[in-house]
Order: structure tokens, then C-alpha cells, then sequence
């Protein structure tokens, strides 16, 4: 894999788990630091076209700010000319040395996946696929035979109302 297509891979990874473990960033640093002749205007060409341009920078930034990883000029500059990166970045770097963000809970994810993404149209199709696409605890919270499994479909916007909504719960 080139070193330009396994940094930004590592930073879609990253920001997908909420850049959860430092040794994360460490990973997009070394890439950084280890690759001088990295084809930024490729890269960047490529996380833009892909929708992960944020996801990019987010992690370039950690990696700078946590290791102290040198940027070129003109990437810094670019990545720091977009101001919610920077913001989610700081709020990421905090959340590596707190439990707190662990304890808000899903709510707290979804928001700042929807953040990572800078397109509109990325936005929806996120949102369409958290809504629509069953996962483990859909499974799990009702089992049913195999030759029913479609039903798992309707259930998960249905489950997810339940959970966001406190419908349901016992006193």
C-alpha cells in the first residue's frame, strides 16, 4: 500500500473509533515522520474526492499537537485553515486523557461522526446507514430464525427511537 493511501486509511480509522487510543495518533506520526516524500497534493487530492479530507487533517493535527510530528508549511497551513478540524481535534486530544467522553455514550459518537464529515451529502448517507443498518446489539436485542432475518431491518430505526427516546424503559 502506498504510504499516502495507508496515512489517510489510518485517519478514516481513527476518527471512525473517535481516535479512542493514543497509540492511533502515534501511528499517523510515524507515517508522517517516517515518509518525507509523501505526495501531499495526491493525498489530498484523494481525501477530498473520498469525503475524508476532514478525517484527514483531524488526524494530521492530533499527530502534531500530541507528538510534536513537523508538518511542511504549506499542509499546516491547510490543515489548519479548516477551524472545525482544529476544534475537533483539541476536543479529541482531551478526550484521549478523559473518561468522561466514554460515559456520554452514543449520542456523543454520532455527533461527532457527523462533525468529521464536511459534506452535506456524506452527512445523509451516515445517518442513512447508523438508521438502516442492523448491527450486533439489533441482532442481540431479539433473536429471531434465519428465515426471518429481513425483519431486522424495520427494527433498527425502531430500536434506535426506543433507545434515544427512553421509550420503553421500566421505572
Amino acid at each position: 500500500m502506498a504510504p499516502e493511501w495507508l496515512l489517510l486509511f489510518l485517519c478514516v480509522h481513527g476518527a471512525k473509533h473517535c481516535w479512542e487510543r493514543l497509540n492511533w495518533v502515534a501511528d499517523v506520526a510515524r507515517m508522517i515522520d517516517g515518509h518525507v516524500a509523501l505526495d501531499w497534493e495526491g493525498l489530498l487530492a484523494e481525501s477530498e474526492e473520498s469525503g475524508s479530507r476532514r478525517m484527514l487533517f483531524i488526524g494530521i493535527l492530533l499527530a502534531r499537537d500530541l507528538f510534536a510530528t513537523p508538518l511542511p508549511a504549506q499542509i499546516a497551513a491547510r490543515v489548519e485553515a479548516d477551524a472545525e478540524a482544529a476544534r475537533l481535534a483539541r476536543e479529541l486530544g482531551e478526550n484521549l486523557v478523559s473518561d468522561a467522553y466514554r460515559k456520554k455514550g452514543a449520542g456523543a459518537r454520532l455527533s461527532l461522526h457527523f462533525r468529521m464529515r464536511e459534506r452535506f451529502r456524506d452527512r445523509v448517507r451516515y445517518a442513512r446507514h447508523v438508521a438502516l443498518t442492523p448491527s450486533v446489539r439489533d441482532f442481540e436485542s431479539i433473536r429471531l430464525p434465519k428465515y426471518l432475518s429481513i425483519m431486522y431491518l424495520p427494527m433498527r430505526p425502531l430500536r434506535l427511537v426506543r433507545e434515544l427516546t427512553g421509550l420503553g424503559k421500566r421505572p
